[in-house]
């Protein structure tokens, strides 16, 4: 009964490694390398653009508050040629005028570092779109070699699938049902595996002697562990 099912295993095992040999081959890995290398520089693209808004918000603001400094100094200076102020009113504007050409110079070291940040910013935003070009160029190559990969791998899989479909039909419907089943579940490694001394051989999990006995009885059971049909060499 588990023989014909052994050897549909062994067909879909050889199926499985075309698959993964393509599946995870150097064009697939390149290829999904590449489409992150583009997401991760999409996302630090859009991150720049918010930050070159930010810094242009802020400079806008500093150069609006510098201007109008100026304008106060420029008052102040035609002021002082108009009016014959007191000594105590004089100094008290010649102290404003102090505090605003401080600000000035503030205004001016803060426009300076935004500009220089700016300028910054719009370099990395420039590499970030070469690197973004780059890897779409990369993964439009791997794509190419990765269909070409999957294409010659066809005839292959053709003649695999009509082998399996031939020793499907003499296996017992019920346990092939079971087998795809499980299969679906659990899609790396064997899914009908040896008893191993009075272990499961998939998941090493120790058997009760109930299923065991089962197990020589049917000629196999379900691992209560991992789920897989364990079978009596």
């Amino acid at each position: 009964m588990i023989k014909p099912l052994l050897e549909y295993q062994d067909k879909e095992r050889e199926k499985l490694l075309l698959l993964a040999a393509v599946e995870g081959g150097r064009a697939r890995v390149q290829f999904d390398e590449s489409n992150r290398t583009i997401e991760h520089a999409k996302r630090t693209l859009l991150n720049l653009e918010n930050d070159a808004k930010v810094l242009l918000g802020n400079y806008e603001t500093v150069s609006k508050n510098l201007n109008e400094y100026f304008k106060e100094v420029e008052a102040y200076k035609k002021n002082a040629k108009t009016a014959a102020d007191s000594p105590d009113e004089t100094n008290t504007e010649l102290g404003l005028v102090s505090t605003l050409l401080s600000k000035i110079a503030v205004s001016e070291t803060q426009l300076n570092d935004i500009a220089a940040r700016i300028t910054q910013k719009t370099q990395a935003f420039e590499d970030a779109k070469i690197q973004v070009v780059k890897a779409q160029k990369n993964a439009a190559a791997a794509s190419a070699l990765y269909e070409a990969e999957k294409k010659d791998l066809k005839p292959k899989l053709e003649k695999l699938d009509d082998e399996l479909k031939k020793i499907g039909s003499t296996v017992d419907p019920s346990m092939l049902e079971k087998y795809k089943s499980i299969r679906k579940n659990k899609s790396k490694g064997d899914i009908v595996v040896p008893l191993d001394g009075n272990r499961c051989g998939g998941c090493h999990f120790e058997l009760p002697l109930s299923l065991i006995h089962t197990l020589s009885n049917h000629g196999y059971i379900i691992c209560e562990e991992c789920g897989k049909i364990i079978y009596k060499v």
